[in-house]
């Protein structure tokens, strides 16, 4: 195997598979070794990322003509502003990986904002590897986009065991010719170039609806979320047939008869990956894939993320109604 470092992908490849790792080399003597896989921030990147996408990726984008946008607004109303707490833990790891444990917790928080949705998130989490070495990352993320597509500004910040790696701050815009997106942190990274038909974050839930409701099985999108050094990534999503949520027999006790789970439709959906790069056609390989059950008003009752030698699972275990900011003048 041939390790390949990165400071803003960090890719490894190993057996037709892509990991998000650091390789830290062990010196002894004059000669070094590696003795372990160590998760660190571009890793963590790309989880946060997974994560945010649940809940935030997407929208009809402006390749699209006015009447699409309205059919897209009035999908985007039908969002139900949240507060969700989720349990993360390692789901399954292939032997070798380096990874004995992962565990934590994400807090997410989504309101409607009068003309954008805004959203909160949190996430702690510590791994554990087999030398019995311990590491805590967590991760910040606060953006707020336009409900028409136009708009999106970003703030993430991620800190590993006390230290901050991570910080991504700025804004960016969408018209029917693109757009860009200007980081204000970091201060010297260039503005970037966002070509036609590249979607902001939050109403690709929506579109991911609109498609189950419609029968639509698979689509692909470019999604920018401003969540890492290259800002975007290319989603292709697979639907599966509908499941109705009448009963709340597989709920956790706490979130039983609960208005936001019951009797709402909901579809199994994988979303896989890939970055906007001519690595995607060369390889064919998505750097990850997500398993989730998403419903008709945007609430993801669970999620798995799979790596290729690892998977981590995501598991809801509280849920309840958000905030709502109605625009200046309305009732």
């Amino acid at each position: 195997m041939t390790p390949f470092l990165f400071l803003s992908v960090c890719y490894t490849h190993n057996s037709g598979y892509v990991r998000f790792a650091l390789f830290i080399w062990r010196k002894k003597g004059d000669s070094f070794s590696v003795p372990y896989l160590f998760p660190r921030p571009c890793f963590m990147g790309f989880l946060m990322r997974v994560f945010q996408s649940v809940f935030l990726l997407g929208c009809l984008g402006l390749l699209f003509g006015p009447r699409d946008l309205l059919a897209q607004d009035s999908a985007a109303l039908s969002l139900a502003p949240h507060r969700a707490i989720y349990t993360v833990t390692l789901a399954s790891a292939k032997q070798g990986v380096g990874i004995h444990d992962v565990s934590g917790q994400m807090f997410f928080d989504l309101t409607d904002a009068c003309d954008g949705w805004a959203v909160q998130q949190h996430m702690q989490l510590r791994f554990a590897f087999p030398e019995g070495d311990m590491s805590e990352v967590a991760s910040d993320i606060v953006t707020w986009e336009s409900k028409d597509s136009s708009k999106f500004n970003f703030n993430v910040r991620r800190v590993s065991n006390g230290k901050e790696d991570e910080n991504f701050k700025g804004r960016a815009t969408l018209g029917e010719q693109g757009g860009e997106a200007q980081y204000t942190v970091p201060a010297d990274k260039p503005v970037i170039a966002i070509s036609s038909g590249t979607l902001f974050p939050m109403a690709h839930t929506s579109l991911i609806i609109e498609k189950a409701k419609a029968g639509e099985k698979l689509f692909s999108k470019r999604v920018f979320d401003g969540s890492d050094a290259a800002g975007a990534a290319i989603v292709s999503a697979f639907i599966g047939p509908a499941l109705e949520t009448k009963a709340d027999g597989d709920l956790a006790e706490g979130l039983r008869n609960n208005p936001l789970l019951i009797g709402h439709k909901a579809w199994p959906t994988r979303l896989a990956f890939y970055p906007v790069t001519e690595k995607r056609a060369e390889s064919g390989e998505p750097d990850y894939e997500m398993d989730m059950v998403m419903q008709d008003n945007g609430i993801a009752r669970m999620m798995t993320i799979d790596y290729g030698d690892f998977s981590v699972a995501g598991v809801l275990v509280k849920v309840e109604q958000g905030e709502s900011f109605p625009c200046s003048g309305t009732k």
